[in-house]
């Protein structure tokens, strides 16, 4: 079953401005697991957290030669502790600040 970015609720693309930056957490070494394999380059990364989502990971990846669109990854657990990673291609997003 397959799902699109707008059917999965979960935390917005871009950060919201009541989420904090954080620093490395193991919750990132979780994401990168879950996304090796996938071949793309990734690129700059975000940790934030919220007091709705928890932890929410974002990295902007390269992807075939979509500029100015944005390739992003993002993860996120659910209340119950499920995992989920979310990935958009081809989006007009802002960059992720570095």
């Amino acid at each position: 079953m397959s799902a699109q970015a707008d059917d999965i609720e979960g935390p917005a693309w871009i950060p919201e401005p009541d989420e904090q930056v954080r620093e490395d957490s193991p919750f990132v070494a979780e994401c990168l697991s879950n996304t090796k394999g996938l071949g793309w380059e990734l690129g700059t990364s975000l940790l934030t957290y919220s007091d709705k989502w928890g932890e929410i990971w974002r990295v902007d990846f390269k992807y075939g030669n979509l500029h100015p669109l944005v390739n992003r990854i993002m993860c996120w657990k659910k209340p119950d502790g499920q995992f989920v990673l979310g990935v958009v291609v081809g989006h007009v997003l802002p960059p992720l600040p570095s």
